[in-house]
C-alpha cells in the first residue's frame, strides 16, 4: 500500500493485500486530523489578515 500504512494491511499467503485493519487506523489518523484542523484555523486567520491588508491598500492607507 503506497499510503505509508503497511502495518495496517492484511496480506494473504501470496503477499497480496486483502484488507485493512480499519479499527487500528485511528492511532494514526487522529493526530493527522488535529494537524489539519490546526492548519485550517491558521489558514483562516491568514486569509482574514490578508483581506484586511487588501482593504487598507484599497483605501490608500
Amino acid at each position: 500500500i503506497k499510503a505509508g500504512l503497511d502495518e495496517f494491511v492484511i496480506k494473504g499467503d501470496n503477499g497480496q493485500a486483502e484488507g485493512i485493519e480499519y479499527d487500528r487506523l485511528w492511532t494514526v489518523l487522529i493526530p493527522k486530523i488535529r494537524q489539519l484542523s490546526n492548519d485550517q484555523i491558521q489558514n483562516k486567520m491568514t486569509i482574514a489578515k490578508l483581506g484586511s491588508e487588501i482593504e487598507e491598500l484599497k483605501q490608500g492607507r
